[in-house]
């Protein structure tokens, strides 16, 4: 865990109760599980929810790629 607070502190200055994602936890990623128990791949339309207790929910939802649209704009 140490070399990962090294490697996400280079060239930015962290904070005490900064939050850093770490991955998944052990059956968290689809590819651990056997078929009949992954669900199946993320969709159009699908929402994801990481709560962590005291801190708060963070949620994305899946959309569909427009091509046309400039993502460089940033």
């Amino acid at each position: 865990f140490g070399e990962m607070i090294a490697r996400a502190s280079e060239g930015v200055e962290l904070f005490p109760g900064d939050v850093i994602g770490s991955g998944t936890v052990g059956t968290g990623c689809i590819l651990e599980l056997q078929p009949e128990n992954a669900g199946g791949w993320l969709e159009v339309g699908d929402t994801i929810e990481l709560e962590i207790q005291g801190i708060g929910t963070l949620t994305n939802s899946i959309v569909a790629y427009d091509s046309t649209e400039n993502l460089n704009h940033r």
